[in-house]
């Protein structure tokens, strides 16, 4: 295996982009041929392609994002040619799919989601719906192909890391709960007690 296919196998596990940016432009100096510099216009059919070629059926919806699914999840991705150098992925659900869940414990759940994942964040939207984004920057000599897949997978850990979080303190506090009632069923009545 040459050293070329060993960094991008390497790259491929890393779930961080700002580790993963500099050592792909860096390696994508060498496998360039023909000296493409870089053209806003066509970063938005690019995205397109490589995620047509990675079956996730997207499509264009105006200037500036792309909608395709993940998983069954809505995602988007953003890119405004007056802000060549940025580009948003991200997947936003309705407050309805998370109505019967206390917002104090979404707020914690996005408090260890952003902790904990370097790429991706979630928070609550002005509506009370969950958005899940992660953000990168394209230097010059960024392959957008790459950089499309990763921020795709990324996307898709913080979802699963969101879910996972959301389930794992749903139970501990349900849990608790039960503990409580328990604990107070085992007091005896208040004028039984000594005063």
């Amino acid at each position: 295996m040459s050293l070329v296919e060993k960094l991008l196998l390497a790259l491929r596990f890393n779930t961080s982009i700002s580790d993963y940016l500099l050592p792909i432009s860096f390696l994508d100096k060498f496998l360039k041929r023909d000296g493409a510099t870089f053209t806003p216009s066509t970063v938005l059919p690019t995205i397109l392609e490589v995620l047509a070629q990675e079956g996730y059926c997207p499509q264009r919806d105006g200037e500036v994002r792309i909608i395709y699914k993940n998983k069954g999840n809505p995602c988007y991705f953003f890119y405004r040619e007056d802000d060549p150098e940025f580009l948003l992925a991200q997947a936003s659900f309705k407050p309805d799919g998370y109505r019967d869940v206390d917002e104090l414990l979404l707020h914690q759940v996005c408090s260890r989601t952003n902790a904990i994942q370097q790429a991706g964040k979630a928070y609550i939207d002005e509506e009370g719906g969950m958005t899940f984004t992660v953000e990168s920057f394209i230097l010059s000599g960024t392959p957008l192909g790459p950089l499309t897949l990763h921020m795709c997978r990324a996307l898709e850990m913080t979802l699963a890391f969101f879910h996972r979080t959301l389930r794992e303190l749903t139970e501990a506090q349900k849990a608790a709960e039960g503990s409580a009632d328990k604990s107070t069923t085992l007091l005896p009545p208040s004028d039984s007690l000594p005063s």
